[in-house]
């Protein structure tokens, strides 16, 4: 498991560099950094409570926090790609539209670029080579006859 009590120990009991820590515990010195920057950010100080574990200190470093925020409201894309093919119907005219039923609802920019996934996933493309010259392709109905 991790050695993050230890390196905290180490660093503000005993005050030793990081080089020291590092050839002590058999860790990097980034990896010893990048525990106190941890530690800095989530505001904890030595000593530390005495019933906290090493596993609930990893977790407080290294787990995302909880955040309560809202989901924002996904458009339906299906009616998205059936809207643009319309005539004179645009992305941003269809995001206007979303943005005022939904107004925490996606920015432009994520608007467009999860409607081009989508369109990925649902009309795959196949791509026809043709060499110059080996095959003829003749519109019959433009010639006018």
């Amino acid at each position: 498991m991790c050695k993050i009590s230890e390196v905290l120990r180490l660093r503000y009991e005993l005050n030793r560099s990081y080089s020291d820590i590092s050839r002590s515990l058999n860790i990097g010195k980034t990896t010893v950094a990048e525990y106190l920057a941890r530690a800095k950010t989530a505001n904890l100080s030595w000593p530390l409570q005495p019933e906290m574990s090493e596993e609930e200190l990893f977790n407080k470093l290294f787990l995302p926090a909880n955040n309560n925020s809202k989901k924002r409201p996904l458009p339906d894309w299906e009616w998205v790609y059936q809207e643009l093919r319309k005539k004179g119907v645009t992305l941003q005219l269809l995001w206007r539209e979303y943005r005022d039923v939904h107004p925490e609802g996606l920015s432009y920019s994520q608007f467009c670029e999860r409607y081009r996934a989508y369109t990925k996933a649902v009309t795959p493309v196949m791509r026809q080579i043709h060499k110059g010259g080996e095959k003829t392709f003749v519109d019959v109905s433009a010639s006018g006859v």
